[in-house]
């Protein structure tokens, strides 16, 4: 592990000139956390279709709101027509 270091620190003046000059650093070692360890994980819920609802291909489904609103089941994976 890298205790101590030294930095070349590059400086242009205004006339253009670099100058260079060097310092020593000592160099901490620090914990890092990981970050998914501030994550919780919620599971995403199950997509809900047709299928699972016992609701059959061809079914008429009308929408409850107003009755003259209806569609048609065309797979058990949510497809109307």
């Amino acid at each position: 592990m890298l205790d101590d270091a030294e930095i070349v620190i590059a400086d242009t003046n205004t006339n253009g000139e670099s100058n260079l000059s060097t310092s020593s650093v000592t160099i901490t070692p620090k914990t890092v956390t990981p970050h998914n360890q501030y994550l919780s994980y919620t599971p995403k819920a199950t997509r809900l279709i047709f299928a699972m609802l016992s609701i059959s291909v061809g079914s008429e489904l009308t929408f409850i709101q107003n009755p003259n609103i209806k569609a048609h089941t065309i797979d058990d994976q949510n497809r109307l027509s």
